[in-house]
């Protein structure tokens, strides 16, 4: 049974929700208000129709995701059950079963099964009246589709076919059985092959073990042969065994006078450069003390130098400082001289515009 439906954008419907109850439902409303896009909501999901975007509703963009979702009564357990249609694909979200593919148009069968709906639960205002204008036959066929005569059908044909295949199955194994009890004729004397066969590895076994010991005689046979030719090189080197002793100790002997002499020369090489650095020690020290005189004059030479460079350098520095005082003096001596001229020809006070005598304007440019 279903227990109610949510919409969201599916043909008229942007979001609707609506609850049933038990028993008959009747949805009224005026004309155009998605009385009939409910029913096709719902045959959406039974029926997989329509199909493409017919079904999206004007108002909402083609990226928006057009869902119908039915909430069910199962045997007394509630489930979920809805459909989306994503884009161009669509599927099939359920509580039970997961989210199911859809591939083509056909119905998923978990969503057959839960919904347990079909084309005859469902009559359009625009559907002619149910069964009257059918055909005897079309009639016949639905009223065993709604009874279950049609199982019975499909029982008897299963049980033809289940038939014919183990009967032609029981002619295969029959022959097979066949089959294999010639290959059984054939391999009778397996038995006395088989213990041959066993009589044989065992006398195999047994050869392999001989040539092994036979191996391991011959090897000890060479170690013995070999042993008595290092015996026989021994008798003739121990006659010499009292010569090699002597030689071995005179050339230990020998070797410890090298290493002696070896010393000896290195403590005289050593004594020979010590020598050699004394004698240039010596040479230096003779020439160290009028080296550091002749040190000390150069350091006050250079020392007197560098004091006659700043002298000239503060000479050179007055003398140019005494040339501009004497160029100053010389152009105050000018301007004074120019200021009396144009006093005395003017005899007024350039600040003052007064009448000046000799002795004023003396005293004014002095």
């Amino acid at each position: 049974m279903i227990k109610s439906i949510s919409i969201e954008n599916f043909q008229s419907h942007k979001s609707t929700a609506m609850d049933f109850c038990p028993g008959l439902n009747v949805i009224a409303g005026a004309s155009d208000s998605g009385k009939s896009s409910v029913l096709r909501a719902m045959a959406w999901i039974i029926k997989n129709r329509p199909s493409g975007d017919a079904i999206r509703n004007w108002n909402c963009k083609k990226t928006d995701v057009v869902t119908v979702e039915m909430i069910l009564d199962d045997n007394g357990k509630e489930e979920t059950l809805s459909k989306e249609r994503i884009g161009a694909s669509t599927r099939y979200p359920s509580s039970k079963f997961g989210t199911l593919a859809v591939v083509g148009r056909d119905v998923p069968d978990e969503v057959t099964q839960l919904l347990n709906l079909s084309d005859f639960n469902f009559q359009t205002q625009h559907d002619a009246y149910f069964l009257l204008n059918d055909s005897p036959g079309s009639v016949a066929k639905t009223l065993n589709d709604l009874v279950g005569l049609s199982i019975i059908d499909t029982i008897f044909k299963n049980i033809n076919s289940k038939s014919m295949f183990l009967k032609r199955q029981s002619e295969e194994n029959q022959t097979m059985i066949d089959k294999l009890q010639g290959e059984i004729n054939r391999y009778q004397d397996l038995e006395k092959f088989g213990k041959e066969l066993i009589e044989a590895e065992n006398l195999s076994e047994s050869l392999e073990k001989k040539k092994d010991d036979l191996t391991g005689i011959v090897t000890l046979l060479n170690s013995t042969n070999d042993t008595r030719n290092d015996l026989e090189k021994a008798k003739k080197i121990l006659p010499a065994e009292k010569d090699l002793t002597t030689l071995k100790k005179k050339n230990e002997k020998l070797n410890q006078i090298t290493g002696e002499h070896y010393r000896l020369s290195n403590i005289i090489t050593s004594v020979n450069e010590s020598k050699s650095k004394l004698k240039e020690e010596s040479e230096w020290l003779a020439v160290e003390k009028p080296y550091l005189e002749l040190r000390s004059q150069f350091d006050k030479q250079k020392n007197l130098q560098s004091k006659q460079l700043s002298l000239s350098k503060i000479i050179e520095s007055y003398s140019g400082n005494k040339y501009l005082e004497q160029n100053a003096i010389n152009k105050t001596e000018a301007l004074k001289l120019e200021l009396r001229t144009k006093i005395e020809a003017n005899k007024i006070c350039p600040t003052c515009f007064r009448p000046l005598d000799k002795k004023t304007i003396e005293r004014m440019t002095q």
